[in-house]
């Protein structure tokens, strides 16, 4: 299944406490991307991966830095990003925007492969696949 969320990349925060608490400070960009994601699988009629292994493979388009001059910004097009935003980090705040929807559970991920590239098009490219389906677990394979 391939899932693509058309936004700037979003990374997992850290909790927040506060008179208490503890506060999730992302819980709307949570919602936003659940129904996004939620919708396109509605859309597509994928069905949720119900007790078996999956790969979870992302891809982070992220938009260039507009302080950068103009024969940097075209020479980086496609190229893997540095960058603020931790790879995993990102990944992480997906895995769980999809935990119900797209799967039972994020333990099921046996396989996870993230990547950030400079990109024009800011947006999130997920895709999921079963293990038994697939019977590809190493992304460096799936790519030749």
């Amino acid at each position: 299944m391939m899932l693509v969320i058309e936004h700037i990349p979003i990374a997992k925060a850290r909790p927040r406490f506060a008179n208490g608490r503890v506060y999730d400070p992302q819980s709307r960009e949570k919602i936003k991307a659940k129904f996004e994601l939620a919708s396109q699988m509605r859309d597509k009629r994928i069905l949720r991966y119900q007790g078996c292994d999956i790969s979870f493979y992302l891809t982070a388009h992220m938009p260039k830095p507009k302080s950068w001059s103009k024969t940097r910004l075209k020479s980086v097009e496609g190229k893997s990003a540095g960058g603020k935003k931790d790879c995993d980090n990102i990944a992480k705040f997906y895995l769980d925007v999809l935990n119900g929807i797209a799967y039972d559970d994020d333990r099921q991920v046996s396989c996870l492969w993230c990547q950030k590239v400079y990109s024009d098009n800011p947006r999130v490219e997920i895709q999921i696949n079963s293990i038994e389906e697939s019977g590809i677990t190493d992304p460096r394979i799936a790519q030749q």
